[in-house]
């Protein structure tokens, strides 16, 4: 079979098997269709299906189909993130914005909290964290992931519950937009290509801030005293 039709057998899957089995098992009340949909995704992964199955994780997940789904979920990213916090009501906000604002702010600020301490902890024992990856960014992703809000499944509960037009339903509505727009701005910080906006800067000696990028310290190499040629360092003398 081909790259195309594997591609297919691939995207089949990911789709009807979630939906089966939230059809046919009948989990809207115990589990919404998004945390099928999430817990399928966790098992036909490489640490579930890779492991126990490893030929047929192989045969639909290769290389070249996990590439093609790679760059589907790149622009469902986009997508998501373009229309985080379309469900604010930004006029309500406004009128309520000192009560959004702390309730938001706590909302977001006390998980981040303790996920970035229970990282910090996590960081005393190697293995956590990838040889590219900075602390920070590990100590802040662990907290973002556990301050993130799962707006669509709060969506689907409260809908349930039958609140979600009313004023309370709103009114949760309203703190968990707040995070979900805050917390993106959270991923963006830590994604960001730090070493290329730092890249422009001249190293100087001891003066260049709590971080040096490794890139600007090998363009600028010159300009250290070591690699400067002797007669250089003379006339300076």
């Amino acid at each position: 079979m081909n790259t195309t039709e594997i591609f297919l057998i691939a995207m089949a899957i990911i789709f009807t098997l979630p939906w089966l089995i939230w059809r046919v098992g009948r989990t809207d009340y115990h589990a919404p269709l998004v945390v099928v949909q999430i817990v399928t995704g966790i098992l036909l992964g490489p640490g579930v299906l890779g492991r126990f199955w490893p030929d047929a994780y192989a045969f639909v997940f290769n290389p070249a189909v996990v590439q093609s789904l790679n760059g589907i979920a790149w622009w469902a990213v986009m997508l998501f993130v373009m229309i985080a916090g379309v469900e604010l009501d930004l006029r309500q906000a406004w009128v309520h914005r000192r009560e959004s604002s702390i309730t938001a702010g706590l909302a977001l600020g006390t998980p981040l909290a303790f996920g970035c301490l229970t990282a910090g902890l996590m960081l005393l024992h190697d293995g956590w964290i990838g040889p590219r990856a900075m602390a920070w960014q590990f100590v802040v992703g662990i907290g973002m992931a556990c301050a993130v809000t799962a707006l669509p499944i709060l969506i689907l509960l409260m809908e349930k519950l039958a609140i979600l037009r009313q004023p309370i339903g709103q009114r949760i509505l309203r703190y968990a937009s707040l995070d979900d727009i805050a917390i993106w701005g959270v991923l963006a910080l830590i994604l960001m290509d730090w070493v290329r906006v730092g890249g422009h800067r001249v190293v100087r000696s001891g003066t260049d801030g709590p971080v040096a990028p490794a890139c600007a310290a090998g363009r600028h190499a010159d300009l250290l005293p070591e690699h400067r040629p002797a007669h250089q360092l003379d006339a300076r003398r």
